[in-house]
């Protein structure tokens, strides 16, 4: 009797160390997955600033080569009395064109632009992998070992995107929290998730 007993509670030792393991890895994994969302919405926030200053350098460089152009029209073909206003607007004009484009040229911001994407793209897989796998643990259908090696390739994948990713700043990384814990960027209620599911799979809408 006393045996089975020993089995009974070396049994139940077994499960609670599993459990207290499970618990362990799925609290690693979620300041993991944490980290990553974070990053993934710091690179888009980058990309999305980043592209709103190749389109206001454009409109400025439009505007001021319009403004040399009238300058100088106006010097050719409007009244003698205004030749020397006509002049200035445009000469002025035409400095100012000359810097913008000088800086727009001193980076390559569409290029920028598509790298701080490719790189939200690459971290998003990360993020939805890390997802699926905490998924994984709370429901306990995957072995602790298993996960550790999901883990560990995870965080290789991680460690070569991180390698080519572009810097982000401090503006961006606010604007990413802001994102995701004002406006609710990566969260949605049931109600809405319902909207995109078959009948048979809604949960507030039966």
């Amino acid at each position: 009797m006393s045996g089975d007993l020993t089995i009974v509670n070396a049994s139940t030792d077994l499960v609670a160390v599993d459990e207290k393991g499970y618990e362990i890895l799925e609290a690693e994994i979620r300041q993991a997955f944490g980290r990553v969302v974070y990053t993934h919405k710091a690179q888009e926030k980058c990309a999305d600033d980043k592209l709103w200053w190749f389109k206001a350098t454009r409109w400025v460089q439009t505007g001021l080569a319009a403004l040399t152009t009238s300058g100088f029209v106006g010097v050719i073909l409007g009244n003698p009395t205004n030749h020397h206003n006509s002049a200035v607007c445009g000469a002025v004009a035409s400095l100012l064109l000359t810097a913008v484009n000088l800086y727009a040229q001193g980076g390559n911001a569409m290029g920028e632009v598509d790298k701080h994407t490719a790189t939200a793209s690459k971290l998003w897989l990360s993020r939805e992998q890390y997802l699926s796998l905490l998924s994984d643990i709370k429901a306990r259908t995957i072995s602790i070992d298993d996960a550790k090696r999901t883990r560990d390739v995870l965080q290789n994948k991680l460690s070569e995107i991180y390698s080519t990713a572009p810097r982000t700043n401090a503006k961006a990384y606010k604007a990413a929290q802001d994102g995701l814990k004002n406006n609710e960027e990566y969260t949605f209620s049931d109600l809405e998730i319902d909207v995109f599911l078959p009948l048979l799979l809604r949960k507030e809408l039966k």
